[in-house]
């Protein structure tokens, strides 16, 4: 493998590991919390505040129109008029997603309903709307300190979101027995803290003035992007979303976004510190035939990392399930390796769409979205009215395949990148060996424990990585040669 990966593109990647921890932790209290739903709430309660997360997730990936990725690119061309840029950027987005809110509110009968939140305590509805309001602004916030390079600041923040958050919920939940409005109360509090620290920051530091011009011009170049963006989020919600049209029980809603949020484990561990890395190394790297074998190798590392991480998913589920919840959610563990894999694939999205990037054409890929959540809309219907929630699992692994098929297809019309196919299909037909023998010999003696079994399984498909050649000399050198960069250089 070549060595000559120059100074910047390291930075960028310390950089890009730094911020994607910072997402962690954002992420990572949802998870811990997971113990507090399955022991303290009900699970149809659970349902109802997983209903809730997702209709906030969504809300908060669009209300900000794509102002991020203006911001970015008017800060880039016109550095010294930060001044101009990131308040018109903060209180342009502070109004519209004020309006935004109060409409949701004149709409409270509707969306209280959908989500199933009774109504003696319809009024965390209202705390609802306020978490997304304060979360949208904390994030342009973040954005303009990641452009900065301010990563001690981007990940002190995400940090006190992160533990205000689970401390506060564990307060409410477990000493105050509030339930459900107890985790709503926790989280409403952390972020008005957090948004009022950037909010005073920004009045004290930056102009009271907007330049509703220069937000136009930021949403114009922005918008496609986060249409692009929105994908992911919409996929997420899209199977609870249908679990609700065909009336699927509250209680199994809950039983299934639990092993979701299992499943997601590789998300945060993997695919969203691998995209903050290599997002912008994509773009030092360039188009220059030489640098197109990082791509290759890096897709390929990628690959080896994620199905070691679902094969110990696989294996491992039910007794990772075991050590958080009740007895209640032991079915939950056949929907974390599948979710796993979903996600996995999910990070593929970001390697293949190379060529539309860096040749300029991401116009190419703005429908590929809505082609993608119209089948995914069809495919979860028919899977979980015939399946339950397992048709769930597997219409949310088949969406993220098809999105990846898609964005190869066209992306590679803009520049072809000759990947490592040869060794993806071996790692491909070892995992498939794996999950033969799983399901063949090890889940039909369910009753028992077999973690010896389990545990010589996984030391196998690592020897068959050596053993099929995936995983060699050039690949443990090449690893361990970037990870000592990586350590060395200083951002």
């Amino acid at each position: 493998m070549p060595m000559a990966v120059r100074k910047p593109v390291i930075t960028a990647g310390k950089q890009g590991v730094i911020y994607g921890l910072g997402n962690i932790f954002n992420k990572l209290a949802s998870f811990l919390l997971i113990p507090l739903y399955t022991v303290f709430l009900p699970t149809s309660v659970v349902g109802i505040l997983i209903l809730i997360e997702l209709f906030e997730n969504l809300l908060v990936n669009f209300l900000p129109y794509g102002v991020a990725y203006g911001m970015w690119e008017k800060l880039k061309k016109e550095p010294k008029k930060k001044f101009q840029s990131f308040p018109s950027a903060f209180y342009s987005s502070l109004i519209a997603t004020s309006v935004a809110v109060i409409l949701l509110y004149l709409s409270r009968g509707l969306f209280v309903g959908f989500l199933g939140i009774p109504i003696e305590i319809s009024w965390v509805y209202n705390l609802i709307l306020l978490n997304i309001l304060f979360n949208v602004q904390i994030r342009v916030f973040l954005w303009f300190i990641q452009y900065e390079g301010k990563a001690i600041q981007f990940i002190a923040l995400s940090f006190i979101q992160f533990a205000g958050t689970l401390f506060l919920s564990i307060l409410f939940v477990v000493y105050q027995g509030k339930g459900l409005e107890g985790l709503i109360l926790g989280k409403f509090i952390s972020y008005l803290i957090i948004f009022a620290g950037c909010l005073l920051y920004t009045l004290l530091k930056y102009p009271k003035t907007i330049d509703f011009y220069r937000y136009k011009s930021m949403l114009q170049f922005g918008f496609p992007l986060m249409v692009l963006g929105l994908t992911h989020p919409v996929l997420t919600i899209l199977d609870r979303f249908v679990m609700r049209m065909v009336e699927l029980p509250l209680d199994q809603i809950g039983i299934y976004s639990v092993g979701y949020k299992f499943g997601m484990i590789i998300n945060m561990v993997l695919v969203i510190p691998m995209q903050r890395v290599w997002s912008p190394m994509m773009f030092k790297l360039g188009l220059e035939d030489k640098n197109l074998q990082y791509h290759r190798d890096f897709l390929l590392y990628y690959s080896i990392i994620g199905m070691s991480l679902f094969v110990g998913m696989l294996l491992f589920s039910r007794e990772m399930l075991g050590l958080v919840t009740t007895v209640s959610y032991d079915s939950a563990a056949t929907i974390i390796p599948i979710i796993t894999l979903a996600y996995f694939f999910h990070g593929y999205r970001i390697f293949f769409q190379a060529g539309a990037a860096l040749t300029g054409k991401t116009w190419n890929l703005i429908f590929i979205p809505l082609i993608t959540v119209s089948v995914s809309i069809s495919v979860n219907y028919i899977l979980i009215l015939r399946h339950g929630v397992i048709g769930a699992a597997v219409a949310t692994l088949l969406s993220y395949i098809l999105l990846d098929i898609i964005v190869y297809v066209v992306s590679s019309r803009s520049l072809y990148i000759e990947w490592n196919w040869k060794k993806l299909a071996n790692l491909y037909v070892l995992v498939g060996i794996i999950v033969y023998i799983f399901f063949s010999f090890l889940l039909p003696q369910d009753g028992k424990t077999l973690l010896f079994e389990k545990s010589i399984l996984l030391i196998a498909f690592f020897i068959g990585l050596i053993i099929l050649r995936i995983v060699g000399l050039r690949e443990l050198n090449s690893i361990k040669w970037i990870i000592q960069k990586i350590l060395k250089v200083n951002p």
